[in-house]
């Protein structure tokens, strides 16, 4: 019964890592690659 609350885990950080990745292609493809750019660095 245990077993639930890892995958229940797992799930969630799978999420949000798809997430992460696709808002990261998101603004890299709406930026235009400005991301690359030494000037958006702080």
């Amino acid at each position: 019964m245990g077993n639930k609350r890892p995958l229940r885990v797992g799930s969630i950080i799978g999420i949000l890592s798809k997430g992460l990745f696709f808002n990261f292609v998101l603004a890299y493809i709406l930026y235009g690659g400005y991301i690359d750019e030494p000037n958006y660095l702080p």
